[in-house]
């Protein structure tokens, strides 16, 4: 990951929403309630995640909604280690996805997990509490 980020920004051209699920696997390989190393970790896959949305075309973000509800879920860790790297990914992503765009709600909603507990009540509370 800190490989990536350095090659950043001119050097790695065309990034792809399927690295960046593949990021995303691997922090989810990692139980955020591991410890510091795992912490660590996590951040690390976070922060190149981030670099990489920002490196995403709008229409390809619109195209990897899992970006979205995975951020929207790491937004419910008490742990500000992971919470704060989210809140920043999730800016990214609210920055470049246009939400007031019906189709792009539209598949947002369509790809809302459904096994969500608790259930799904916005991004709203969970960045205020």
């Amino acid at each position: 990951h800190e490989t990536y980020r350095m090659m950043r920004p001119g050097e790695v051209v065309g990034t792809c929403s399927e690295e960046a699920l593949q990021v995303l696997q691997s922090a989810a390989a990692v139980s955020p309630d591991a410890g510091h190393e795992a912490a660590r970790q996590w951040g690390q896959c976070l922060a190149t995640l981030r670099l990489m949305v920002d490196d995403m075309s709008s229409a390809r973000l619109t195209l990897t909604p899992q970006l979205f509800w995975a951020g929207a879920a790491l937004l419910h860790s008490a742990r500000a280690t992971l919470f704060l790297p989210a809140a920043h990914l999730m800016d990214t992503l609210i920055a470049k996805l246009d939400l007031a765009d019906p189709c792009t709600q539209d598949l947002l909603f369509a790809t809302l997990p459904n096994d969500w507990s608790p259930a799904y009540q916005g991004l709203k509370p969970l960045v205020l509490r």
